[in-house]
Formats: structure tokens, C-alpha cells, sequence
């Protein structure tokens, strides 16, 4: 990875999938706050898709998120629609994504499912209730920044668009 980007976390790898989009970076002083996820909901006998997207909601270290809040994302895939936004009453210091490994040809699989967001307070912020138990995902190790940091952007890799509508993030890179 590109160390203009300063120290980045990663996702530990669980599949090899897709490609990695642009990075993008709070501006100015700013520091991830909030999150939102783009989710494809579950569909019996369809191929799922699930975690599609994450954008991230940057605000002062010190001090509420602004009433309009600048966001930053990185590569989506087309499926799903944004939920809510999660917000940190501090600023966000770590994370862990819900992934699915590989499952084999001809068998569904998501690749992400979910994230949780580490606040600097303790407080764990989760993407949205889940409606729906993927098969074998699991939240991957806490991945923190050092002391005295904050996240601060964001690089995502996305399986491309498949004939039947397989798209899934699969790993996510948090610059801090």
C-alpha cells in the first residue's frame, strides 16, 4: 500500500476476490465519527450479496458531528440501498468486518456481511441487524489503531458485478 496514505488497518483476508477502489481520506483534521452500510437484504434462493458498501461520516476529533456531515466511500458494489448512520460520541479508533469465506463453486457465499466500528470511548457501533445468519461469517480480530489515533479514510475491495448478480465486499483497508 501506498505510504503517502500514512499507517493503514486491514481486514484480515478471507477470500481473493475483486479488485481494491480509489482510497479516500477525511479532509483537512477531520476523523471518522459515524458509518453507514450500503446492504443488500436477504433473498431465499437468489444470490446474495449482503455488505455492498460502507461510507464513512468524517467530523473534529473534538466536538458533535456537524449537521451536515461530509462522507467518504470507496469502491460499492450496485446492490443494496444505505441504512442508518452510526455515530461515535467520541471517533472511531478500530474496527472488525463480518466475513464469509470461500464456500466453493456453486455455493452462495457474501464475502462481508457486516462491521463493527470501535469508538475511542469502548463503545462498539454494529452496521445494522441482521435479518438473516450467513452461514459460517464471522467477525474477523479487532483491528485498532494505535493510541492516540484516529481513522481517517478508507480503501475497499468489491468482487465485480457477476452474471447472477454476485457483488460483495470483501475487504476493507482503514487509513489512519
Amino acid at each position: 500500500m501506498d505510504d503517502n496514505f500514512g499507517v493503514i488497518l486491514h481486514s484480515p483476508r478471507v477470500t481473493n476476490f475483486g479488485t481494491s477502489g480509489a482510497a479516500e481520506l477525511c479532509p483537512g483534521s477531520r476523523v471518522v465519527k459515524g458509518f453507514a452500510l450500503k446492504v443488500e437484504p436477504y433473498r431465499p434462493r437468489i444470490d446474495n450479496t449482503a455488505l455492498n458498501g460502507i461510507a464513512f461520516f468524517c467530523g473534529k476529533a473534538l466536538g458533535l458531528l456537524e449537521d451536515d456531515p461530509m462522507y467518504i466511500s470507496s469502491k460499492q458494489g450496485r446492490f443494496g440501498s444505505f441504512g442508518p448512520i452510526f455515530n461515535c460520541s467520541t471517533y472511531a479508533v478500530g474496527f472488525s468486518l463480518k466475513s464469509q469465506a470461500y464456500r466453493g463453486s456453486w455455493r452462495d457465499d457474501v464475502a462481508a456481511a457486516n462491521l463493527k466500528l470501535i469508538c475511542a470511548d469502548g463503545e462498539e457501533l454494529e452496521g445494522y441487524e441482521e435479518d438473516y445468519d450467513y452461514a459460517d461469517a464471522e467477525y474477523t480480530q479487532v483491528q485498532r489503531c494505535p493510541t492516540g489515533r484516529a481513522i481517517c479514510g478508507i480503501q475497499t475491495q468489491v468482487e465485480e458485478y457477476q452474471r447472477f448478480g454476485k457483488e460483495s465486499l470483501l475487504r476493507t483497508r482503514l487509513i489512519f
